[in-house]
């Protein structure tokens, strides 16, 4: 069933969470190989952008990667504090010329979409086509993008690199 509205009860978001923590509460300095948890799959990216528009507030931070969303951080405040002084930082540093924006959906290829924790993207840049536009939104993409890892391997950030400087996207 692919209907945004029924996915919700489906997805497991609360079993992830338990999940994460549990990866969280292991030794910390010792790195992994952790790509998050898979809570659905064969998920369109369609049906995934209307859940996320519609989005219920949820307790992990998710993307949905080749057809799959995977929940892979909790927004504990670690994160939230870098989160945090980061985007704060970065409107500081030129609010006039620079939108600074928190999650955004960004579709990186046809069953990619990842959603990082802070991008910015110049007030004046050029709208794009609609097929060439960052999300359903229509705007163009962000020229920078941030991702904070708290419960994320360094592996699987330097992996989402890869996508965000895909072909179809144009993330400088």
């Amino acid at each position: 069933n692919t209907n945004p509205s029924c996915l919700w009860s489906s997805w497991d978001f609360d079993k992830a969470r338990g999940h994460l923590m549990a990866i969280q509460r292991q030794d910390r300095m010792e790195e992994v190989y952790r790509r998050g948890i898979i809570v659905a799959s064969n998920v369109p990216r369609e049906t995934y952008l209307e859940f996320c528009n519609r989005e219920p507030k949820v307790s992990v931070k998710y993307r949905l990667i080749d057809g799959k969303v995977i929940a892979h951080d909790l927004p504990l405040d670690p994160h939230s504090t870098v989160q945090g002084v980061l985007t704060g930082e970065m409107y500081n540093w030129n609010h006039r010329e620079l939108r600074v924006m928190g999650e955004t959906d960004i579709t990186v290829n046809m069953r990619d979409v990842y959603r990082p924790d802070a991008c910015i993207r110049p007030i004046q840049r050029r709208q794009p086509s609609q097929r060439q536009a960052v999300n359903p939104s229509g705007n163009p993409y962000p020229t920078m993008v941030i991702e904070i890892g708290s419960t994320e391997s360094l592996n699987s950030l330097h992996e989402l690199a890869t996508g965000y400087f895909s072909p179809r996207t144009n993330i400088q």
